[in-house]
């Protein structure tokens, strides 16, 4: 539901303004951008996220996908 999608990033957008890194803040941006096709933002919250948290090896993979499939290898490689 975009609605609920909708509320749910002005949260999280409040929640990286008050703690920039917050690593769940970012990644869920991450997530919900990248189920809107907002693959440019939603890398961005994911690389952010990787550096604060690289332990969570999901969002490597979701970036690393993410950029697979909207035709950028080298970036998926490079990730």
């Amino acid at each position: 539901d975009r609605g609920q999608a909708g509320r749910a990033v002005e949260v999280l957008r409040r929640a990286v303004a008050l703690d920039p890194g917050h690593f769940w803040a970012h990644y869920w941006l991450g997530v919900i951008r990248q189920d809107a096709g907002e693959s440019a933002a939603a890398a961005a919250h994911f690389r952010v996220a990787e550096r604060i948290g690289p332990e969570h090896a999901e969002t490597r993979i979701r970036l690393c996908f993410m950029l697979a499939t909207s035709g950028d290898l080298e970036g998926a490689l490079a990730a």
